[in-house]
């Protein structure tokens, strides 16, 4: 039988990937990522003990825990846009674009953007009696130029997607970025350029953003939003957990734990491999690995397993999550920031590598 070049290609990709996920599974030295829990122990009983680092808000910098403040933000929005892109006939990738454009998302959102005026798109006149002035550049045959100009101010962000989509719906001007005349988000993007906005690249760089971040994927029914694992912080005893289960958040939250946040996202279930949870009676530390030959060392241990947290990307997949352990008090942390995991190796704790991947 001929086999084609680019079957050969596959099949010798797949090969690669089973032996990656293979050499992981069996705790091979060079695919192994996380060290157990014993060993570092007894390498800790020779070590000066090390303080609990406090990885709480207080002592790492805005955002050092490092997910992609874009990618978390367009997550967010995405659960409004959806449902009002549908109800009006809209492309909630050009609607999510025109957000992060209009709202200058590189370097944080801009003032008007942000509360307490939550105008994402930059919207001029007034919302129900209220408006604010702020100077605009507006593109004015070849080049730019600065003028003052009221713009409208909403009670927060449903509000300013909601009365966006009206303005877009309900006005003939816009009528070529609605779905029923636009065949794609691209044919939308360029029905706004002269219209929505006076620059002559608004079009590209609405398409831009939308390949960027890969925002056509809210344009399909089939989409399911992103999963989170969170992260809090107990001031009692420096321990740090992580969950995506929301009653458990409230639950420690009341118990005077504090909320750091949004850790790291996860894949849906069945679509990954399986995150395990792990807990210690004697110290009260929980435990994430995706290594099936650690999970079942520690319950040989003593360890309560508690079953599936959740999935991560396969291995290789996506970006890598830092694990760090403290030797003075036997906590595990896990993060997407080489910036925090600096911080605690400067204090004492151990880079443990890598502990799974997450898209």
């Amino acid at each position: 039988m001929v086999v084609s070049r680019r079957k050969r290609k596959e099949l010798r990709k797949m090969r690669k990937r089973r032996q990656r996920i293979a050499k992981f599974k069996n705790g091979s030295k060079k695919a192994s990522i996380i060290l157990t829990l014993t060993s570092l122990l007894s390498t800790a009983s020779s070590l000066t003990k090390v303080k609990a680092y406090d990885l709480s808000e207080s002592s790492v910098s805005k955002g050092a825990r490092g997910y992609d403040y874009t990618s978390d933000l367009i997550e967010e929005w995405a659960k409004i846009v959806i449902p009002i892109a549908k109800d009006n006939g809209l492309y909630p990738s050009i609607m999510l674009a025109q957000a992060l454009l209009e709202s200058r998302y590189g370097n944080g959102l801009s003032q008007l953007a942000s509360p307490p005026y939550h105008n994402l798109f930059g919207i001029k006149g007034n919302f129900n009696g209220q408006s604010v002035s702020f100077s605009t550049q507006e593109w004015e045959g070849d080049h730019y130029t600065t003028v003052n100009a009221h713009f409208r101010v909403y009670p927060d962000y449903v509000e300013s997607f909601k009365d966006y989509a009206k303005l877009l719906r309900g006005w003939d001007f816009y009528s070529g970025a609605l779905r029923e005349n636009a065949l794609t988000f691209r044919e939308a993007a360029f029905a706004l350029q002269g219209r929505y906005a006076t620059s002559p690249i608004y079009a590209s760089s609405l398409i831009n953003l939308i390949e960027q971040y890969k925002l056509d994927r809210f344009d399909f029914e089939d989409y399911e939003p992103a999963v989170y694992f969170h992260r809090l912080y107990n001031p009692n005893n420096g321990f740090h957990h992580y969950t995506n289960d929301e009653n458990e958040i409230e639950h420690l939250k009341q118990c005077g734990w504090i909320y750091e946040g949004k850790a790291f996202r996860c894949c849906k279930e069945n679509k990954g491999m399986p995150l395990y949870r792990l807990y210690n009676r004697k110290t009260g530390h929980h435990l994430l690995t995706i290594n099936s030959n650690e999970k079942d060392q520690l319950i040989t241990q003593g360890w309560k397993y508690e079953g599936i947290a959740g999935y991560m990307a396969e291995v290789g997949e996506g970006e890598p999550v830092c694990r760090g352990f403290n030797p003075g008090n036997g906590e595990h942390f896990l993060t997407l920031s080489k910036v925090e995991l600096e911080k605690a190796t400067e204090a004492g704790w151990h880079d443990e590598g890598t502990a799974g991947w997450v898209r």
